[in-house]
């Protein structure tokens, strides 16, 4: 048998199993394809989706629980950087409150009075004109949780439609890792701040500058988050603007000062014995007074509540007062 017929034969005889074979090789090659296709667009659509939430933002600081002093904008490492007032708040439409975020800016051009919205909310607004109702926490530098105020207690902001801000102008800027769009309002950021009674504060900072920890800490100083500092006659007095100083910013002085002593001054009802009582007084707890530690069940009284009192030694003294949950439990650090 001559080659060319055996070869012919071979082929024919095996046509089926080629068959199979090229069809499984055209199946693969289109899997593949399909895979690289659709990789790649999902690749740039989530390198589309970063930079309308980001654009060219390196470094995003947030102060969660405290607002930070705009004069840190003056240091170099942050020439670049962008304060903002960044918030949860609601838009009144049809007897509903639609939930925003709102953006207290200064690089937008907005105007006292108006906003900017970006193309959702525009949608959800349909047709957007005439007069926005936006709803915000009016807590201001008072956290929450204090004493009177509660987080249903809210101030309202009535501006005008100006324009819708495109996702290329940064109108779909975002920090949650959420595939929704969000719904952003742009406001005037000063006018925000005198709303909410934080002038010349903001909560966020975005530079377009990669900082490093080291770096942030070289510039940082505490005053920035309205801390402050009171030398008195043989120990320093800490405070804080805000009412309470953080939880992290205590357990970092107490690691490196194993005297201080903690202060947290509160409003109580009343204070009372069997004879007298004395209604709406402030009383402040503390780890020792006059270098003597105080027992839990130890009180000392100004001369004028002891005499209002009647009060001696050893006379057992009753406190009335409201607790809250959210309050937090330092009010001042005293530091020998």
């Amino acid at each position: 048998m001559k080659q060319t017929e055996l070869i012919r034969k071979n082929i024919f005889f095996f046509a089926r199993f080629y068959t199979l074979v090229a069809a499984a090789v055209m199946i693969t090659v289109a899997v593949i394809t399909g895979s690289l296709v659709i990789g790649d667009s999902v690749r740039n659509t989530l390198v589309k989706r970063v930079n309308e939430r980001l654009g060219n933002t390196e470094t995003v600081i947030f102060a969660m629980n405290s607002f930070l002093d705009e004069a840190i904008l003056s240091r170099p490492l942050l020439e670049n950087a962008r304060g903002l007032l960044l918030m949860n708040g609601f838009i009144s439409q049809s007897e509903q409150l639609l939930p925003v975020m709102v953006w207290g800016t200064d690089d937008r051009q907005i105007e006292r009075g108006t906003a900017k919205v970006n193309p959702r909310l525009a949608k959800e607004l349909n047709p957007v004109q005439g007069e926005i109702v936006l709803r915000l926490p009016a807590t201001g530098l008072v956290p929450s949780g204090s004493l009177f105020v509660t987080e249903n207690y809210t101030t309202s902001l009535r501006l005008s439609y100006e324009s819708i801000l495109s996702p290329e102008e940064g109108g779909n800027i975002s920090l949650k890792n959420d595939q929704l769009l969000p719904l952003n309002i742009f406001v005037n950021r000063q006018e925000l701040a005198e709303i909410l009674e934080t002038e010349g504060r903001f909560n966020l900072l975005l530079s377009d500058q990669l900082i490093s920890q080291t770096d942030w800490e070289q510039t940082w100083e505490y005053h920035f988050s309205g801390l402050k500092t009171n030398q008195q006659e043989g120990f320093t007095e800490l405070t804080s603007e805000r009412i309470f100083i953080q939880h992290e910013v205590v357990e970092r002085i107490c690691s490196n000062h194993s005297g201080a002593n903690h202060l947290f001054s509160y409003l109580v009802n009343s204070i009372e014995n069997e004879k007298e009582s004395i209604p709406y007084s402030f009383v402040t707890a503390t780890d020792f007074y006059q270098n003597q530690a105080l027992a839990s069940d130890e009180i000392i009284l100004s001369d004028y509540a002891t005499k209002r009192l009647e009060a001696h030694v050893g006379d057992r003294l009753q406190l009335s007062y409201f607790t809250s949950a959210d309050l937090k439990p330092f009010i001042q650090i005293q530091s020998g």
